[in-house]
């Protein structure tokens, strides 16, 4: 009886120890997001430890599910977020969300650094994509704002992907076709931020 006691006891103090240390440490997530509401399906981009980028056509103004991937594992965590405000002629969209404290999501930085190729990632459904494609103008107006066009392909569901260069955010996939990908320039995401 003694023997069960100490093996209970010990048992007890690593499972304690184990939850303590993951509290403490924490789980990280990827900040690129796959965002959902009432069956409609977009992707976003974290920003800040608070806020996620993403475009402004969902039509939404109220609450949405961000899912986020592990960095280093399979799992996920969803987190209501709280849409901000829309520009809908820049085609963006600023969303508010809270992390657990037992996790952080990754954030990337808005940056505007030079590229002649780019990453764009976001979710078709729950499938995580990562193209890698070149720009091929960026002298195009939508709605009276530069957008970038990028040789490649648009896969529905990456509407809000992030646009990577170097690690940062230089735009925000809104469109395309089965051979090019249209996107915010950095010049319209800083812009609609300081409004």
């Amino acid at each position: 009886m003694k023997a069960f006691r100490i093996i209970t006891n010990v048992a007890v103090f690593i499972a304690g120890y184990v939850l303590s240390c993951a509290a403490v440490f924490g789980q990280e997530f990827d900040g690129v997001c796959r965002l959902s509401v009432d069956g409609k399906q977009w992707s976003g981009v974290a920003i800040s430890d608070t806020q996620i980028l993403t475009v402004g056509h969902h039509g939404e103004t109220g609450i949405v599910r961000a899912e986020f991937v592990g960095l280093k594992s399979d799992e996920s965590i969803g987190i209501s977020a709280k849409i901000l405000k829309t520009h809908k002629l820049a085609d963006l969209s600023l969303l508010e969300y809270k992390c657990p404290s037992w996790a952080a999501v990754r954030s990337y930085p808005v940056s505007r650094k030079q590229f002649k190729r780019v990453k764009i990632r976001g979710f078709t459904s729950d499938i995580l994509r990562e193209l890698d494609v070149d720009l091929v103008r960026s002298d195009t107006v939508v709605d009276g704002f530069k957008v970038h066009t990028f040789k490649g392909k648009a896969w529905s569901g990456m509407s809000g992907s992030g646009v990577f260069a170097d690690g940062g955010i230089v735009g925000i996939q809104f469109g395309g076709n089965r051979d090019s990908i249209d996107a915010v320039t950095v010049e319209t995401i800083q812009m609609f931020l300081k409004e």
